[in-house]
């Protein structure tokens, strides 16, 4: 038998390239030669490997295949791709591979490097769908560098060197690659709204906006600084702002700032995304009276915590309402006020009661706060007995009971940002980068994020269709890596049952949501709500 390292390289690209039909006896074989040769591992593992080029170039047309899933209608001869606007009857429902290359496909990438003069010239090398496209991978399989993005690019046909490449990252491909990730995000976003009817069919949009925070290299403090501390300390530190759909579960904005930049001076960002009658949620840090007054001269509506220190009057008589007092009285409110000493903006305020144990564990924290501007006096920590939101939604579309169980859908964009970080590596930033190095691997990021969260709401509209189950965030992050590679590598089983058959059973017993009887979960709450009249 010929040794493996000197089998041709041309037979096994050909081999590859040219995979019989899924089910046949030559698919199966093809597969388990591959299978059997060589074992599928990241390309840091064989970077130093003699026979580099030949095993790289393997790797990407494998990953190039199998990176992100959707779901699409199957026949026997023909794919046909699935679109939401559909009717849900009549969908056939399947898993398949859909590759960067056909999201990037979507996207007039030559006229946005122009835009953003990313092309000063013609490009003879480089062009911008080999750059998205490599710097993409390099932020995967975590080979962001010079040289290492030069050597992926000379992969996918482009001969340059890492100074090359240096010349090519610079603050025009900043701006190009956040206009990528734009229009990126609107090129999948434009879906039939999944959840809209019940509590959110007054609604155009529900956004829920918040931040995460990275650190990063000290290096770095003067673009973007941190925290400041008694040491006088440089520390490094990057927000990113982001806005989730929640009528159709997709990301629709971001925005970078260094860490000082708090959510409160950002509240006014979303403002330029807003249309008449969509809806606004957010938590305590984006409070401010001026956006809320924007947001009602625009037609939209919000739903936030009330600040406890800002002033409450009454609108007729403009008498200062003493809040806690009101609230011993009767236990729970649903009044209209006057919001704030000088803009004085007409708003609902709701008040409920919680339960003893959570706000005794609210105080506790409270207490605790090494904020010193945050010590809270004894009128605080007696408030933090209610959930207190002020909005501007009408009594005829929301009751107080709906307003507390649509707040507590914000945490929804929380678990996103775990998943982001915990499973999706964000926070693993490169110790050695620039200022435009960092934006563009941050932008890259993002752009694979984007595509991991059309692949689960694919995935997960799939498993509830076929099996009424919905598929946890948390659970499936750690393991997109895996599954995107085995459905591709595998048509069949081992013992001939389809592979999709196989992954349903491992989705349904590892990644699904556990039934509970005590707390809904995220879907279990968005069904709930979508069944009020």
């Amino acid at each position: 038998m010929v040794p493996e390292r000197h089998i041709s390289r041309r037979i096994i690209q050909a081999r590859f390239h040219q995979v019989p039909a899924p089910g046949t006896l030559a698919h199966k074989q093809d597969i388990h030669f591959i299978l059997s040769k060589y074992s599928f591992v990241r390309l840091t593992a064989i970077y130093d490997c003699k026979n580099i080029a030949f095993y790289s170039k393997f790797l990407l047309d494998l990953i190039d295949s199998l990176c992100y899933i959707t779901i699409q209608y199957s026949t026997i001869k023909a794919f046909k791709e699935a679109t939401c606007q559909e009717p849900a009857k009549t969908r056939k429902l399947s898993i398949h591979v859909k590759t960067i290359d056909r999201y990037l496909a979507q996207v007039d990438l030559d006229k946005i490097a122009l835009t953003s003069k990313f092309y000063q010239r013609k490009p003879q090398k480089i062009n911008a769908f080999l750059f998205v496209k490599s710097l993409c991978y390099a932020v995967y399989q975590d080979l962001f560098s010079y040289s290492k993005l030069a050597f992926l690019l000379g992969l996918l046909g482009a001969n340059v060197s890492k100074q090359g490449v240096s010349e090519r990252i610079n603050r025009y491909a900043v701006v190009f690659m956040k206009q990528v990730l734009n229009a990126v995000i609107n090129s999948i976003s434009g879906i039939d709204p999944v959840y809209k009817t019940g509590a959110f069919k007054s609604f155009r949009r529900v956004y829920l906006q918040d931040s995460t925070n990275l650190s990063l290299p000290e290096h770095l403090s003067e673009f973007y600084p941190g925290s400041k501390n008694q040491s006088n300390k440089k520390c490094a530190g990057m927000k990113i702002q982001a806005v989730f759909n929640l009528i159709n579960e997709r990301l629709s904005d971001f925005s970078l700032s260094s860490f000082r930049r708090n959510d409160q001076a950002a509240s006014k960002d979303i403002l330029r995304l807003i249309k008449k009658n969509d809806l606004v949620i957010r938590d305590l840090g984006y409070f401010a009276i001026p956006v809320f007054e924007k947001l009602i001269n625009m037609g939209a509506f919000f739903l936030s915590r009330f600040r406890n220190d800002v002033a409450l009057y009454q609108p007729g008589s403009g008498k200062r309402i003493n809040l806690l007092a009101l609230l011993k009285k009767h236990s729970s409110l649903d009044i209209e006020v006057l919001l704030g000493a000088k803009h004085r903006l007409p708003v609902r305020l709701v008040a409920l009661p919680v339960p003893d144990n959570i706000a005794n564990e609210r105080r506790r924290k409270a207490k605790k706060n090494r904020d010193r501007r945050c010590n809270p006096s004894k009128e605080t920590l007696q408030l933090l007995g209610w959930q207190i939101f002020v909005s501007n939604v009408g009594r005829d579309i929301w009751d107080p009971t709906t307003i507390q169980k649509v707040y507590a859908i914000r945490w929804r964009i929380e678990i996103i940002f775990k998943a982001w970080k915990s499973h999706l590596s964000l926070n693993k930033i490169p110790q050695t980068v620039n200022k435009n190095q960092l934006d563009v691997y941050i932008y890259s990021h993002l752009l694979n994020i984007i595509f991991f969260h059309v692949f689960f709401d694919h995935l997960n509209q799939y498993m509830i269709a076929r099996h009424n189950r919905s598929i946890s965030m948390l659970k499936i992050a750690p393991l997109f890596d895996q599954i995107t590679r085995y459905i591709f590598l595998l048509s069949d089983t081992p013992n001939g049952k389809p592979i999709g058959n196989l992954l349903e059973q491992l989705l349904l017993r590892h990644c699904c949501y556990e039934k509970r009887k005590k707390r809904s979960n995220h879907y279990e709450q968005l069904e709930f709500l979508a069944c009020l009249a």
